[in-house]
């Protein structure tokens, strides 16, 4: 597909138009979701070392639809922008074509500009007695512009819906505007509405989620009032998203081929990823070609399933380190993160010995332990005794003890 800016060309963009009617007859462009999303690696990162897969190294973010940017260009309307396109409304400019847009936007979506403050605040969800004063503000609206005064009624009876609560209308908004005879239709995300999930309720209000997974990023990204940055994931992270995007209907835009390559990689590697805030825990990630046994992991990660790249699931940090060292065995390419790694080794800490010869050595049991524990870590740990204790003398000593051992282990 040629592309400008991420987005079809005009010529590219009839040949999307094109293969849905061929598809889909005329309902091929009908309440076409205006939102897609896509993902890209972040610049300087080698998906040929299996370490950086366990960072966040990509970028995930929506962005629009090819097929809707395909067909407001088809039908007059000038982009302004990544998001916003710009429809002549004029004295000279036809009102036919401004009446054409109107009906082919996605109904139960589109919102005058006095919505915004509330749809920042907590998303765009009216039910239908709001829904009809929101028709009738855009309605006149567009009847205040010099081409939208014999503006058709009937042709936009199909904005009184109510907001939908699921699939891709839901996440996505359109603020339309006018000013100096000329309209404005801006594409924002959309907070999800109040919903219930396997992780219990999500508030209203909250974000935009594509999946109920722990630590799942919110991708509320195209706000009215001002576009945010993309959010930066995990490279099995943004292929399960953007899997879980198609799944509920959302188109998927992959200008570079990245998402291939991604899920090619995925399918072969085991991972053990830090979980933040919980340093006893590793999500284990293991792709769909993995055949070998991984112990207790594999009674965790469910059934493998043919459209999904991998399968994941927080684990204990010792279960999800058993299963990375099952996996090397066995032939598979897997990977540590060394958090993950430091947890399970200080487990297994013994304290350091005592040397009644060495005053540095001196310390109490407990003092011990935590040197113990310090020589075990590469990353380390946080040492929180509480006042009097000897943390000074802990850590000092735990900080000879750990260069005197990465010395010898380099010679």
């Amino acid at each position: 597909m040629d592309l400008e800016n991420g987005l079809p060309t005009k010529e590219a963009g009839e040949k999307l138009i094109e293969a849905a009617i061929s598809a889909n007859g005329v309902d091929g462009i009908r309440e076409v979701a205006p939102l897609a999303f896509t993902a890209r690696v972040m610049d300087g990162v080698n998906l040929e070392e299996a370490d950086s897969f366990l960072g966040a190294t990509v970028e995930i973010a929506p962005t629009i639809n090819p097929l809707f940017h395909a067909l407001m260009v088809h039908l007059g309307a000038t982009p302004n922008g990544l998001r916003t396109y710009e429809v002549s409304a004029g004295k000279d400019a036809d009102p036919e074509l401004l009446q054409a847009i109107m009906e082919v936007l996605p109904g139960g979506i589109c919102y005058p500009p006095n919505c915004v403050e509330e749809g920042e605040k907590d998303g765009f969800h009216l039910n239908n007695i709001r829904r009809y004063k929101v028709f009738h503000d855009l309605y006149y609206l567009l009847r205040s512009t010099p081409a939208g005064e014999e503006m058709d009624r009937a042709g936009m009876t199909h904005m009184t819906a109510d907001h939908p609560v699921e699939g891709p209308l839901a996440g996505a908004a359109i603020v339309v505007s006018a000013s100096k005879g000329r309209v404005f239709i801006k594409v924002c995300t959309n907070r999800a509405p109040e919903r219930a999930s396997e992780g219990g309720v999500v508030a209203k209000g909250t974000g935009l989620f594509l999946s109920d997974e722990p630590g799942t990023p919110d991708l509320d990204r195209l706000r009215p009032g001002g576009k945010l940055d993309p959010q930066q994931v995990t490279p099995d992270r943004a292929v399960s998203l953007l899997e879980a995007a198609a799944e509920q209907g959302y188109a998927v835009v992959d200008t570079e081929g990245q998402l291939g390559l991604l899920r090619r990689v995925l399918a072969d590697l085991v991972i053990a990823q830090r979980v933040p805030g919980s340093p006893g825990q590793g999500r284990l990630v293991v792709g769909n070609s993995v055949k070998s046994k991984l112990g207790k992991a594999d009674d965790r990660l469910g059934e493998r399933d043919s459209e999904r790249a991998t399968r994941s699931a927080l684990v204990p940090a010792a279960l999800a380190g058993a299963a990375v060292e099952a996996a090397k065995k066995a032939g598979a390419v897997a990977t540590i993160d060394p958090q993950v790694a430091d947890v399970i080794k200080m487990a297994q800490a013994k304290p350091v010995k005592a040397d009644p010869k060495n005053s540095e050595l001196r310390l109490r049991d407990y003092q011990r332990e935590a040197v113990g524990l310090h020589l075990s870590t590469d990353v380390g740990f946080l040492q929180c005794c509480s006042v009097g204790l000897g943390k000074t003398a802990i850590t000092l000593r735990g900080m000879r003890a750990w260069a005197e051992q990465k010395a010898q282990e380099s010679n």
